[in-house]
């Protein structure tokens, strides 16, 4: 591994302005700092970012490329929370792209997961760091494209859902917080399809894995349940009317003891509730007419306190954001509307506070300029669909890509690119952080 070249900018006090909603007054947020992240290098696609269970340090991961000419590498970059300083930064092999990364709050180890290109084969890989930097330990899935992965909170076990190129086998392959395989089993779909999610209960340490598949262009969406140990405890297939169907999300509630599915179903959100214990379907739900400006589905989360599950659903070319507050029985109990450009992050849930936050970028680009660009934002609201906060970051023109956003107490940390092509203006990936 080597250092790649990050520069941190000073930390500013750029004061944005709160915005009104009907249910009141928004208080106005301050851009605290910005750290730079590879800002030598020709292009950067940021990937992920997760923060320590105290909330002091963020970790983000993503690739650069050093020119035109070179290949991709990925970086895995922490910065303090309080200040905004680089606190260590390295570059991991060529040929692997990392998407995800998380943080084991029992040993405070950085994992991340990504997929290795190497002699002509796939291996999914999972790398752990410590909190100075170091590689504890690292391994691989052969001959498997990485799809995503999941930390126990309780237990430090680490567990990745791969796949076979072709997605007829579906890998899920579990480490201790030491490295040591804890099991691995394979499920053999017979058919066209992809895992796309992966989740852990913190409370009974079930890994739940979801995925869909079609068989005679019919389409089904199937949910594996193992045990800590790998032990198969169920598996549940449900026909959906999309042919070839997405799990968009797979979010779970361990004290209500019910997995959450979202599909996107003919333009629509199907949400599926499962109960965690056994699989049967508790509730199926259909949200959203269908017709071509209805947004779409994208996301779906818990709120641990209230438990209430939340839709997020975006659409272009008006970038209409709908947010869908369903209780356990799946019944709509809240909504909230907004309209924001353009594309939209994962959102990230406070546990402490039982509100959600979103933040949003440019959009697409054509012949490298955005199509729509109204800057960089983020919002948060509580249980009950009110908005509390509404944030500008940055005027448009100023971000290529923004890519995802974490909870650190009272701030938000936005990760994203600068434009390529900005001359003699800010390149490289960045995190900022906003209140």
């Amino acid at each position: 591994m080597r250092a790649i070249t990050v520069l941190t900018a000073a930390m500013t006090a750029v004061l944005v302005a709160g915005v009104t909603t009907p249910t009141g007054a928004v208080e106005p947020g301050e851009v605290r700092w910005e750290n730079r992240i590879a800002e030598q290098a020709w292009q950067t696609s940021a990937g992920d970012v997760a923060v320590s269970a105290d909330g002091t340090k963020a970790y983000a991961v993503g690739g650069f490329q050093a020119s035109a000419q070179d290949g991709s590498d990925a970086f895995v970059h922490a910065v303090d929370v309080a200040t905004g300083a680089t606190l260590w930064t390295t570059t991991l092999d060529q040929d692997l792209s990392v998407g995800d990364v998380a943080v084991d709050p029992t040993t405070g180890q950085i994992l991340t997961g990504g997929t290795r290109w190497k002699d002509g084969k796939n291996h999914a890989v999972v790398t752990a760091f410590s909190p100075t930097g170091e590689q504890v330990w690292t391994s691989a899935v052969p001959g498997r494209v990485f799809f995503g992965m999941a930390v126990d909170a309780a237990t430090g076990q680490v567990c990745v859902v791969s796949a076979t190129g072709t997605g007829s086998t579906w890998t899920t392959q579990c480490w201790s917080r030491s490295g040591q395989v804890a099991f691995s089993q394979d499920y053999r779909s017979r058919s066209n399809s992809w895992p796309d999610e992966i989740v852990i209960d913190d409370v009974t340490h079930r890994i739940f894995v979801a995925g869909a598949r079609t068989r005679k262009f019919k389409g089904l969406v199937t949910t594996l349940a193992y045990n800590a140990r790998g032990r198969t405890l169920w598996q549940r297939s449900t026909r959906v009317s999309e042919n070839y169907p997405y799990v968009q999300g797979l979010a779970v509630d361990p004290k209500a003891r019910r997995l959450y599915l979202l599909v996107d179903e003919e333009r629509r959100a199907l949400v599926i509730g499962q109960r965690t214990t056994n699989g049967r379907t508790a509730f199926t739900r259909i949200l959203g007419s269908g017709r071509a400006k209805t947004p779409r589905p994208k996301f779906i989360d818990v709120l641990p306190r209230s438990h209430r599950v939340v839709v997020t659903s975006h659409s272009k070319p008006r970038y209409r954001g709908t947010l869908r507050y369903l209780d356990e029985r799946g019944r709509q109990v809240a909504t909230a509307g907004f309209h924001e450009c353009c594309d939209l992050t994962e959102p990230v849930v406070d546990l402490a506070t039982d509100r959600i936050s979103i933040a949003w970028g440019p959009g697409s680009f054509d012949d490298g300029e955005p199509t729509e660009d109204d800057g960089v934002g983020a919002a948060t609201w509580d249980s009950r669909g009110n908005k509390v906060t509404d944030l500008e970051i940055s005027s448009s023109g100023q971000v290529r890509a923004v890519a995802a956003i974490a909870s650190a107490g009272e701030d938000l940390l936005v990760l994203g690119d600068r434009p390529f092509s900005n001359t003699g203006g800010p390149r490289g990936s960045f995190l900022v952080a906003v209140r």
